[in-house]
């Protein structure tokens, strides 16, 4: 699973690709931060 954090500064606007929800929460902190869950494609995922 991965995320995408999104966030705008002045107009730029930035993304980070993050495995876990897990990021360093004084580094956004103040932004308005948009977080978007990606789900595995299809063909990637495993079965038991």
């Amino acid at each position: 699973m991965q995320y995408l954090l999104t966030w705008i500064e002045g107009e730029e606007v930035f993304y980070r690709l993050v495995p876990t929800l897990e990021y360093d929460h004084l580094l956004l902190e103040g932004k308005n931060l948009i977080i978007t869950k990606l789900d595995e494609p299809e063909c990637e995922k495993v079965t038991h």
